[in-house]
């Protein structure tokens, strides 16, 4: 893991600062990553019918971190994974209680969700120049040794 930020690295990370939009074409899905996590059936349907046209803004501040808000409908959430987070323990809007950190690791930030004795959620976005996409990787791996993952990828609507 890395701790210090290089001037590289937050170039390349700045370059996620945009609103995104999904690419369904070239994206997974979600569902058995959600399942892994634990969502009910109910939830997961009505998370999944909409999580392909979900908007989402990404912000890269070099000192603070990559803060995400997801639009849908009128109403908006926001994410903050703040840079060189120590693991703590944080109360999750809609998995509860959970542990958090967050950090760089090569051109990517990492951001790691973990519910204790149940399973690990690990997000890497990273900014992909070629395609001037957004990308992330959504890995969840269970206390059982389970494991799913999702590629997500996200066309840039505005700077």
């Amino acid at each position: 893991k890395n701790k210090k930020l290089t001037t590289s690295m937050a170039d390349s990370l700045t370059n996620l600062t945009g609103k995104w939009k999904i690419d369904t074409d070239k994206s997974d899905g979600l569902a058995e990553c959600m399942k892994l996590i634990g969502y009910g059936w109910l939830f997961r349907k009505t998370i999944l019918k909409f999580a392909d046209i979900v908007g989402v803004e990404l912000i890269f501040d070099p000192e603070e971190g990559l803060t995400q808000i997801y639009s849908n409908f009128g109403q908006t959430r926001e994410i903050k994974a703040l840079l060189n987070w120590d693991r703590h323990l944080d109360n999750d809007q809609d998995l509860g209680e959970v542990y958090k950190s967050g950090y760089i690791e090569g051109d990517e930030f990492v951001f790691i969700t973990e519910k204790e004795n149940t399973y690990v959620r690990e997000v890497r976005w990273k900014y992909n120049e070629e395609d001037d996409q957004a990308f992330y990787r959504l890995k969840v791996t269970t206390e059982k040794g389970e494991e799913e993952t999702a590629d997500r990828y996200h066309i840039r609507i505005e700077n």
